[in-house]
């Protein structure tokens, strides 16, 4: 898929709902910015205007609105290609267990 993505101008996403966007960090691993809606899990991805443009909705203008701020906008690709290598699995895991950690501790706590 990294072809596809790296060809691309931009990603666009319009899910009404997402678990973890997975695709959209495999967009920027690519180098590749991302129009996406404020669907769940999205903006969690998506959370800096520097990787990406999120709209309030699905509607076909507002999307198409998205897609073009995408488009008329110069990116940063190689701060795309580094932020989505903060979020490997391996790293996200390693955050999250390292939560679970925490929490495991302040519960013994009491």
């Amino acid at each position: 898929l990294y072809k596809w993505y790296s060809a691309a101008d931009i990603f666009c996403l319009a899910s009404s709902r997402e678990g973890w966007p997975n695709v959209l960090l495999e967009s920027l691993a690519c180098g590749t910015p991302v129009v996406a809606t404020k669907a769940w899990g999205i903006p969690e991805v998506i959370c800096s205007n520097d990787y990406g443009i999120l709209v309030n909705g699905q509607s076909g203008e507002e999307l198409a609105e998205g897609i073009l701020k995408t488009l008329n906008r110069h990116w940063n690709r190689k701060k795309l290609i580094d932020y989505a290598r903060q979020n490997t699995w391996e790293k996200v895991g390693q955050r999250v267990y390292s939560e679970f950690q925490t929490l495991l501790s302040r519960q013994s706590l009491k």
